[in-house]
């Protein structure tokens, strides 16, 4: 299965108060970076990725994660190397 690093920007939340003025200067989205197996990029919503697969199970993932398209910057396919 091929291997993706999303680079993406994150909603956060604080429970603390704050005033307008500085939560109109302090607050920005986070900034992450994804990287899991490819399920699905066809969706028209986003895409799918899983951090684990399953050796007995091929139809089976473990750790799903959907990100929309609205909010990915970036999208890159891995290559794997073999050491040898």
């Amino acid at each position: 299965m091929r291997i993706f690093e999303v680079h993406w920007d994150d909603a956060w939340v604080d429970t603390k108060d704050f005033a307008i003025s500085e939560a109109k200067e302090k607050f920005k989205s986070v900034k992450r970076k994804t990287i899991g197996y490819l399920v699905d990029n066809k969706n028209p919503e986003g895409i799918t990725l899983a951090t684990d697969l399953f050796d007995n199970e091929k139809d089976m993932m473990h750790c799903a994660m959907f990100i929309p398209w609205g909010i990915i910057r970036e999208v890159y396919e891995l290559v794997v190397v073999d050491p040898e």
